[in-house]
């Protein structure tokens, strides 16, 4: 995945990372061997601003429902669904959960996605339980995570946009020094970023 993109490009606004995140899609759902969209429902657990989840509903995806807890990113998701993918507007929806409990009632689902979105879990173990709760019988959870304090999680890429510096520097350093530069006023978290999953 051309995690390096995300640094040049999302940078600017919402809409610049929702084009991200859909486009970056290819790459990243490929890793994921046999995964059939076409005629499921699915369920994108972490959905963000909104950009993969809509990338998932237009790939064949019978009807996809992004869930987040950040209520903001929802309504900007929602909006940005009416802008940039008008088309997927009876087949993609977006629900916030506030707690990390999945409240979707008794909706099950054929796909549970959680695709850069377990390290911004405060209680990680407890969420494949939550996900498989939601499939149908023979229904399938696929999630992936790099991990919170990982050199290539995205929000890592964005303070150090150089990608071979662990060349020079262990993962300690890098991520002391991450965690300095946080500290500082300059330092500008977006929404996206997220902040540790403990204060999210």
């Amino acid at each position: 995945m051309a995690n390096s993109q995300a640094i040049q490009t999302t940078d600017n606004s919402y809409k610049d990372y929702w084009f991200w995140q859909r486009d970056s899609s290819p790459d990243l759902i490929a890793r994921y061997p046999n995964l059939d969209l076409k005629g499921k429902d699915v369920l994108d657990i972490g959905c963000g601003i909104g950009g993969r989840t809509c990338y998932l509903g237009g790939q064949g995806a019978r009807h996809v429902v992004g869930c987040d807890i950040n209520s903001r990113e929802i309504e900007t998701t929602e909006n940005l669904k009416r802008e940039l993918a008008p088309e997927l507007k009876d087949k993609v929806v977006f629900s916030c959960n506030q707690t990390e409990q999945i409240g979707l009632g008794k909706i099950k689902f054929d796909l549970v996605l959680i695709i850069d979105a377990m390290e911004y879990i405060k209680e990680p173990s407890l969420m494949p339980e939550q996900a498989y709760r939601l499939l149908k019988p023979g229904g399938k959870l696929n999630f992936g995570a790099v991990g919170w304090g990982h050199w290539h999680a995205t929000h890592m890429l964005r303070i150090f946009p150089v990608s071979f510096m662990r060349l020079f520097f262990s993962d300690k350093t890098i991520l002391n020094t991450a965690r300095r530069m946080m500290k500082q006023e300059f330092y500008k978290s977006r929404t996206w970023d997220s902040n540790p999953p403990c204060l999210r």
